[in-house]
């Protein structure tokens, strides 16, 4: 038992509060009328995305880093003949040291699901 305790405690915390997400981009196309903005019987009155997250790959490296291949799902939600454009997104991790995480673009170009 007193390993176990010894293990914890040695132990750096880690916030697990959610990936909080922002999307930024221009809406385009049938645009003229906000009541339309929307998709139809969709969850929300207002534009949004559905967004997924699968882990492709985690391995553990040399130096005991454990290094994370998150794949990222974005499904556009808006209204019919209604298009949107991402120009930026950014993303935080609950309260953790921003240095804790050294984040690396996929080696491929992102694919949004419209």
């Amino acid at each position: 038992m007193r390993d176990v305790r010894s293990s914890l405690l040695s132990k750096k915390p880690i916030d697990t509060s959610p990936l909080w997400w922002e999307l930024r981009g221009e809406l385009s196309g049938g645009v003229g009328d906000p009541t339309g903005l929307a998709e139809t019987d969709g969850p929300l009155p207002h534009p949004c995305v559905d967004r997924q997250i699968t882990l492709d790959d985690a391995q553990r490296t040399s130096d005991q880093t454990l290094r994370l291949s998150p794949r990222h799902t974005v499904t556009v939600r808006v209204g019919e003949g209604v298009q949107l454009t991402p120009t930026e997104h950014r993303a935080a991790v609950g309260l953790n040291d921003a240095e804790m995480f050294q984040w690396e673009p996929p080696p491929d170009e992102a694919t949004l699901v419209e």
